[in-house]
C-alpha cells in the first residue's frame, strides 16, 4: 500500500483573478455611488426644510441618517486609499527586489501616514511624508 501523492492546493489569495473580479464588480455597480450621493443631497434638503419648519424630532432623525451615510462614504474612501497605498508599496517592493535592493517594510502607522501624505490641511511640515529608506 502506497500513500497517494499529496497535492498542495494553491492559495486563491495570490491569484489575480479575484482582484479582477472585484474591479469588474465595482465597475458594474458604480451607479450605487451616484445613488448614495443623490440620497445625501436629498437628506440635506429634507433636513433643512424640517429644521426650518420646526419639526425637531424629524430633523434629528434625518441628521443622524445623514451623518451615518457620510461616515460610511468617508470610511469607504479611506479603505480605498489604504488599499491603493498597499498596492503601490507592493509594486515598489517588487521593483526594488528586481533591482537587487532591500524591500521597504512599513508598519500600519507608517502606511496610514503614507496614505494621508499631503491630504491634511495645516502647516506644511505637519505631516512628514515617508520616503524609501535604504
Amino acid at each position: 500500500m502506497s500513500n497517494p501523492a499529496t497535492v498542495k492546493k494553491a492559495s486563491r489569495s495570490n491569484e489575480k483573478r479575484p482582484r479582477e473580479e472585484n474591479e469588474i464588480f465595482h465597475q458594474d455597480y458604480a451607479f450605487l455611488d451616484e445613488l448614495r450621493q443623490s440620497d445625501i443631497q436629498e437628506l440635506k434638503k429634507a433636513h433643512r426644510s424640517a429644521k426650518r419648519d420646526g419639526n425637531a424630532p424629524l430633523a434629528d432623525r434625518i441628521h443622524r441618517n445623514l451623518l451615518r451615510l457620510e461616515n460610511q462614504q468617508k470610511a469607504e474612501t479611506v479603505r480605498q486609499k489604504m488599499e491603493q497605498t498597499r498596492a503601490e508599496l507592493r509594486r515598489e517592493n517588487i521593483e526594488r527586489m528586481n533591482r537587487g535592493e532591500r524591500p521597504v517594510y512599513l508598519n500600519n502607522a507608517e502606511l496610514v501616514a503614507r496614505a494621508n501624505c499631503g491630504t491634511t490641511a495645516g502647516p506644511p511640515n505637519r505631516v512628514d511624508c515617508i520616503t524609501d529608506k535604504d
